[in-house]
C-alpha cells in the first residue's frame, strides 16, 4: 500500500554573501543566481504523508562591485588622486547536502520539516579589476599592487534548517 518515489531534484535561486568586515560604501553587495540539484527517495507512510532524503550539490554565490572608485596615494607632503579603478569580485561555494525530512500533504501543497547536514567541498573565486592610473613620477614614488590567493579548505558544516 505505501509507494516509495525515486527522483531528480533541482532548486534555482537567488543568493547575497555578506561578511562582518567593514567595507567602503564605494562597494556593493549584489544578488546572484544560486540553487542545487541532486537526487531524492520518498517512501509514503501515509495517506497524506512521507518520510524523504535527498543528496544535493549545493552552489551559492555572493558578488560585489565597484565602479570608478577613486585612488589616492601619499607622496609624502599631499594626498593626490592617482588613478580610478572598477571591479567585480564573486565567490561561489560549493557543498554537499544530505537533508531528512517529513513531509505531509495539504491538497497540492506539500510541507517538509526535517534537518539538513552540509559539507564544505570548495570555495570558486573569480576577481575581474580594470584600472586607469594617471601617477607621474612628480606625483607618486611607487605604487605597489598586491595580490592574494584564496586557497580552499575542507571544512564541515551541520546545519539544522526548517524547509
Amino acid at each position: 500500500m505505501s509507494n516509495l518515489n525515486i527522483g531528480i531534484t533541482a532548486n534555482l535561486g537567488l543568493s547575497k554573501v555578506t561578511s562582518n568586515f567593514l567595507v567602503s560604501d564605494d562597494y556593493k553587495v549584489k544578488y546572484t543566481y544560486s540553487g542545487n540539484i541532486g537526487v531524492f527517495i520518498e517512501k509514503e507512510i501515509g495517506n497524506k504523508s512521507s518520510l524523504g532524503a535527498e543528496v544535493l550539490w549545493v552552489q551559492i554565490g555572493g558578488k560585489e562591485t565597484t565602479d570608478n572608485k577613486i585612488l589616492t596615494a601619499f607622496d609624502g607632503q599631499d594626498l593626490k588622486v592617482v588613478g580610478i579603478i572598477s571591479d567585480v569580485a564573486k565567490l561561489n561555494s560549493s557543498y554537499i547536502a544530505f537533508p531528512f525530512y517529513y513531509r505531509v500533504q495539504l491538497n497540492k501543497i506539500g510541507i517538509k520539516i526535517g534537518l539538513q547536514t552540509m559539507f564544505f567541498l570548495l570555495p570558486i573565486p573569480v576577481m575581474r579589476q580594470q584600472e586607469n592610473l594617471m601617477a607621474s613620477h612628480t606625483m607618486v614614488k611607487a605604487i605597489q599592487v598586491e595580490s592574494s590567493l584564496i586557497s580552499s579548505t575542507l571544512d564541515l558544516k551541520l546545519e539544522l534548517n526548517i524547509i
